[in-house]
């Protein structure tokens, strides 16, 4: 038997739900924890659960996953340590399959989740100086940095656009400065 069906057979919702303090009432509805919401959407039952509010819905390593934040293979491993359930530590063919495509949707989320904070750091770097690239005041340092900045600026926004894989490989050291800068900016 595999570590994914062991784990599954042996740790019921139940105990799952009591393992994370979370409150269930009667109906064995409770307060999704995966979306914001006020009334009791998701829905526990024997060894499975569903959100009637965000659709998700799985078994008690989905549920983990989802709470933890963790790939398929470490919620599972997660559980086993947890529950005081043996495994064999030597994986299977398709839990190795399942931990290297877990590895490859991990690394896609790091990537998007960097895309996403670039942007939103080049573009309010990039509105800072443009704001400050008017006041024609030499004494001013931002309206200084802008003169010098923006067009480089442009340039890197072209190029984020173009090949965000080219420009996180060569530029994550610029991003991590810009960044510094702009939350000196906003304090």
């Amino acid at each position: 038997m595999d570590i994914f069906t062991e784990v599954k057979e042996n740790v019921s919702m139940d105990s799952l739900v009591r393992h994370f303090n979370l409150k269930v009432n009667r109906q064995n509805f409770m307060i999704c924890p995966f979306h914001n919401e006020d009334t009791a959407s998701l829905k526990i039952y024997e060894n499975s659960f569903y959100c009637f509010g965000c659709q998700r819905a799985g078994t008690v390593i989905d549920f983990t996953l989802y709470y933890l934040d963790m790939d398929i293979l470490q919620a599972t491993k997660y559980l086993a340590k947890v529950f005081n359930i043996a495994i064999n530590e030597k994986l299977t063919i398709r839990e190795k399959y399942i931990q290297d495509i877990s590895k490859r949707k991990t690394s896609d989320k790091v990537f998007e989740k960097w895309i996403k904070n670039t942007w939103d750091t080049i573009l309010t770097y990039y509105r800072i100086l443009y704001h400050n690239s008017f006041t024609y005041d030499l004494e001013n340092d931002l309206y200084v940095e802008a003169i010098h900045n923006l067009t480089k600026l442009d340039y890197y926004i072209d190029w984020l656009k173009e090949d965000p894989l080219e420009f996180y490989k060569l530029n994550r050291k610029w991003v991590k400065t810009i960044d510094r800068r702009v939350h000196s900016l906003n304090k």
